[in-house]
């Protein structure tokens, strides 16, 4: 401050209509200061706020907009004007200026019919538009003066799409045939075409990338699952002349790691939910992840990776590697040891005299940590002795059962692992071979058998991979290093086309291996063989992905493991009792007074003990959930019926709850939870599900069906 003894202060105010507390201080460099404090009010004379749903669903009709206010001054005539990208207005026309009367002092809800346009479908079956944005202006008539939002609401579908996914051979003396979908397919939602490859490899990897991208869980493995193998195979889809079939994997990468941050516990290991145990199998499946990330992120600063993350969970496991680890899981010490030595060579951060212990002490253990042993050993970067390596390559080959056919030795499968390596690890024989294939691609010495181990695990896969998440990234992760890491002679296929009577001659471009042939709904015929010298091996996938015409409203119940059954409680006001009905099948309509409370109970009957399983409930999108854990909440939130068993983990979102178990005792599960009408109109409501997340063809969905909200004026 100079000698005038005042200063001016310009601060520069966010464009909020808010209360602003501005504080100012004053001091000399010794003894002197002062403070004085006041606020600034920003407010607009007229202001709007969204009267919208928190989402929206294909198909949904309702009424909403928002809601004007006069704030200062009196009332009277005023203009509003809506546009919305992706919504029938109806008869209002959209950006044009209509009249209303605005009252003194109160709301005046600015409501306009609304109903949600159709979308499209890209390439992997997910909407082109994921949202919907509307805007509205609100003006008083005489003036400029008034207000305006733009708001965002997510878009989703109204059902489960129809996914149809054929594999099969084309031979000198067979075909592959394909029929015209028989279903009629909503428009603009069919993605069908036919890919052709004599690398049957590429099919396989090309079905379990595009599984895990569409899989709906999201624990931590299933996390790392789809993000480990697409990162590894991000070079891979050039050589091969192809697009890549992740096209978000950066951003998906990222929030992956996001995720790690979220689920490390205290003692550095990773848990399957934020809040939940470590584990030190998914923590050795991460930190593999997290080594090739780190190693990406020297060249490329788009990662957010987390150095101390990393670290803690390294140290992690290091101590779980150690025979005095005092946190093993009952029955698997030696598993999960092998499992963090495995993880930790990929780390380069293996001790070597662990490292010998396990490999000379691994008795009678099971295929998959033998196959990860010898797999540390050479990833390591250490040297170990040469019999060391010989004795674990000839455990691997004892697993391996191989017998003459017409003269000729072929690979005839796997002895028995295990019985311990179960659904608590995601035990399978795919996991076992997938580990001795991706052992053997670092070194053997019978590169012959070993290309029959390789070819027996492409042809285990089919339609959905490899049959779960965890089982395709690691065959996905085996097939990379034994075959597309490295270079390998392309050469072209020549196939015909014969669709609706017309023939055609099919040749990959660039000698790249891969055709790929769009179809339409309506079209049918087979690819018959063309002369492909030295290539006999020729295998069509017809890809068929859609949504019925039907609404998901329409959908009936299934029972392919679980029963699942759902009903409507209608909570009242007074004490009369309330009105429960059940949702007996699909293609019902069920009607609720706008502002009700509806208390929703879902009953889950599981036949017998299962692990991982997932019940999802999804909700209308006129409907808000009530969470009775706000410290806002009224008696109105709670409901009356009791959840005796939320599961491990649970997730409450604007779109549905999902109740998470990663075991499930056999017996009768119920659910209850409540929620509020809050936007009038004729909304979807998708089925309740329940599934087995690493086996999906074990599941069950209640009926879907129609909410209808009405006002009661």
């Amino acid at each position: 401050i100079d000698e005038s003894g005042t200063k001016k202060v310009t601060v520069n105010l966010p464009d909020n209509l808010t209360v602003f507390a501005i504080r100012a201080v004053a001091a000399t460099k010794k003894d002197k200061f002062g403070f004085e404090k006041s606020e600034v009010s920003v407010r607009l004379p007229v202001i709007v706020q969204p009267s919208l749903p928190r989402f929206l669903r294909i198909g949904d009709s309702f009424s909403a907009g928002g809601v004007a206010r006069v704030v200062e001054g009196a009332g009277g005539k005023a203009l509003f004007s809506i546009a919305a990208d992706g919504l029938d207005l109806g008869t209002t026309k959209p950006n044009a200026w209509n009249d209303i009367t605005l009252p003194d002092k109160k709301a005046r809800p600015i409501y306009v019919p609304m109903t949600v346009l159709p979308s499209t479908y890209d390439d992997n079956g997910k909407l082109t538009r994921d949202s919907i944005t509307v805007r509205m202006s609100v003006r008083k008539a005489q003036s400029e003066t008034g207000d305006a939002f733009r708001v965002s609401i997510p878009l989703l579908p109204d059902r489960a799409p129809h996914t149809n996914i054929v594999v099969g051979p084309v031979t000198k003396d067979s075909s592959f045939v394909f029929e015209k979908i028989a279903d009629v397919p909503r428009p603009n939602t069919c993605n069908r075409y036919l890919l052709v490859s004599n690398q049957s490899a590429v099919i396989k990897v090309l079905n379990a990338i595009r599984y895990l991208i569409l899989y709906p869980h999201s624990c931590t493995e299933q996390r790392v699952s789809r993000a480990y193998p697409s990162l590894a195979y991000k070079g891979i889809w050039d050589k091969i002349g192809i697009e890549t079939p992740d096209e978000r994997l950066l951003d998906y990468v990222n929030e992956t790691l996001d995720y790690l941050a979220k689920v490390q516990t205290a003692s550095g290991l990773f848990a399957y939910w934020p809040g939940g145990d470590g584990s030190i199998n998914i923590t050795a499946y991460s930190v593999e992840f997290l080594s090739m990330v780190k190693k990406l992120s020297e060249h490329n600063g788009r990662y957010r990776f987390d150095e101390t993350v990393y670290e803690r969970a390294i140290r992690a496991l290091e101590r779980a590697v150690r025979s005095d680890y005092s946190n093993f899981l009952g029955g698997y010490e030696f598993y999960e040891r092998t499992t963090a030595l495995y993880a930790l060579a990929f780390a380069k951060r293996v001790g070597h005299a662990y490292a010998v212990e396990l490999a000379l002490f691994n008795g009678e253990a099971d295929p998959l940590s033998q196959a990860r042993i010898y797999t540390a050993l050479h990833e390591s970067g250490k040297t170990f002795k040469g019999h060391l390596l010989k004795g674990l390559e000839n455990k691997l080959w004892n697993h391996l059962v191989f017998k003459k056919e017409n003269g000729k030795e072929v690979f005839a499968g796997m002895q028995s692992g295990s019985p311990k390596i179960g659904a608590v690890m995601h035990g399978s024989q795919v996991n076992d071979l997938s580990g001795i294939v991706r052992a053997f691609a670092r070194g053997n010495s019978k590169p012959q058998k070993a290309h029959m181990v390789t070819k027996k695990l492409i042809a285990m896969g089919s339609s959905d991979g490899w049959g779960n998440t965890h089982a395709n990234g690691l065959a996905l992760l085996a097939l990379h290093d034994a075959i597309f890491h490295n270079d390998r002679k392309r050469s072209r296929v020549a196939v015909t086309l014969t669709a609706n009577g017309t023939t055609e001659s099919l040749k990959t471009p660039d000698s790249t291996g891969v055709i790929k042939k769009t179809l339409a709904a309506e079209d049918y015929g087979e690819i018959s063989y063309t002369e492909n010298k030295g290539h006999d091996d020729i295998q069509v996938m017809l890809y068929e992905r859609y949504l019925p015409r039907a609404k998901g409203g329409m959908v009936e119940a299934v029972q392919e493991g679980f029963a699942v059954k759902r009903r409507l409680i209608y909570v009242h006001e007074n004490d009369s009792a309330d009105t429960k009905v059940w949702i007996d099948s699909g293609g019902m309509t069920h009607t609720v007074n706008l502002g009700a409370t509806i208390e929703e109970h879902v009953q889950v009957s599981n036949p017998k003990t299962n692990h991982f399983v997932a019940v999802s409930i999804p909700l209308a999108a006129g409907f808000e959930y009530l969470n009775p854990e706000l410290k806002t909440a009224s008696k109105d939130f709670h409901p009356k019926g009791r959840t005796p068993d939320s599961g491990t983990y649970n997730t409450f979102l604007d779109d549905r709850i999902v109740y998470y178990f990663n075991r499930m005792e056999a017996g009768t599960y119920d659910f209850y939870f409540r929620v509020r009408a809050t936007t009038s109109g004729t909304f979807t409501q998708p089925p309740a599900h329940a599934e087995l997340m690493y086996q999906q063809d074990v599941f069950g969905h209640s009926p879907g069906t129609e909410i209808q909200i009405v006002s009661k004026e």
